[in-house]
């Protein structure tokens, strides 16, 4: 163990996590590495969300290697022989193999059951981002330099001129959902406001507005998972979107990186730690009331004109 020589270093891999909104933001943090050290063999250990969320916006000198299998992945990771490892979230299983399998340098944020195997072990930090704040003091511990955040993705338009606001009424845990009550009455106000109200999410949050939906389209259900957990390519309803209001999830951070504004409430977590990619949104903090969200709303739209 010891402190990282990048001129050593020749491979390099970094693991992230499997969930969609975190690796939506580490289309910032990878480009921080592939720019960071220029010749260098980047390998990106992911699976889940944040695999399909990597193949859908791939970054050009950098190669996903997906983690489904325990197994499999130790003989890859075994067979590669990085140099370096990155671990900015906590991530025992990788840790230990990397360890194990004799990756020279391993530098990740602490707060693990294998805190003492890490070369660089940096403390958790209340307040700052936990991906963006989290990557810049990585990389910054072993001499990478970070520059700007970019975060941009895009898809292809509707190709129609209807107004249309997206709900996400579902989240990661129960205790991070607005009330669905609420949802359904800010649904009501935009309907009342002309908008097409789209209902955003996976399975779970399918028929969330279902008691909306009427002949005439007002209320679309648009799930952007599939069954089989992964992306539909249909990211241009959430583009199409004039605002989205939403929980604090991956969707929030993914209609921010394509430029949709959002009213994103958190019920739980800290905007400051958790907020999404672009500009132009309004972040609300605990168990708003339906006018504060509607304002919100209306902040938006009177800044899109």
């Amino acid at each position: 163990m010891g402190q990282v020589d990048l001129n050593q270093v020749r491979k390099v891999v970094i693991f992230l996590p499997p969930t969609l909104g975190d690796c939506v933001n580490h289309l910032a943090t990878l480009r921080w590495l592939r720019d960071g050290l220029p010749g260098r063999e980047i390998y990106v250990s992911v699976g889940g969300l944040g695999l399909e969320v990597l193949r859908t916006w791939p970054i050009e000198g950098v190669t996903l290697v997906e983690r489904d299998d325990k197994l499999k992945h130790a003989w890859w990771l075994w067979r590669l022989r990085a140099d370096l490892a990155f671990f900015p979230y906590v991530q025992n299983w990788g840790v230990r193999f990397s360890r194990w399998l004799g990756v020279r340098w391993l530098v990740g944020l602490g707060g693990g059951k294998h805190d003492e195997m890490l070369d660089i072990c940096l403390p958790r930090v209340t307040g700052e981002h936990q991906v963006l704040d989290v990557c810049r003091r990585l990389f910054g511990a072993v001499g990478i330099e970070c520059g700007d955040v970019l975060i941009e993705v895009s898809a292809p338009g509707m190709g129609d001129e209807v107004r249309r606001a997206g709900l996400m009424t579902g989240a990661s845990r129960k205790h991070k959902q607005w009330p669905i009550e609420k949802f359904e009455v800010v649904a009501v106000a935009l309907r009342e406001r002309g908008f097409s109200v789209v209902n955003l999410g996976g399975i779970n949050e399918w028929d969330a507005l279902g008691d909306f939906a009427d002949e005439d389209g007002t209320v679309q259900n648009f799930g952007f998972l599939t069954l089989a957990n992964e992306l539909w390519p249909g990211f241009n309803f959430i583009q199409s979107c004039e605002v989205i209001v939403t929980n604090d999830t991956g969707l929030m951070h993914l209609a921010g990186a394509m430029g949709t504004p959002v009213v994103g409430i958190f019920m739980v977590e800290s905007p400051d730690e958790y907020y999404p990619p672009g500009t132009g949104h309004e972040l609300l903090v605990g168990d708003v009331s339906v006018d504060e969200v509607l304002a919100a709303v209306d902040r938006i739209l009177e800044r899109r004109g």
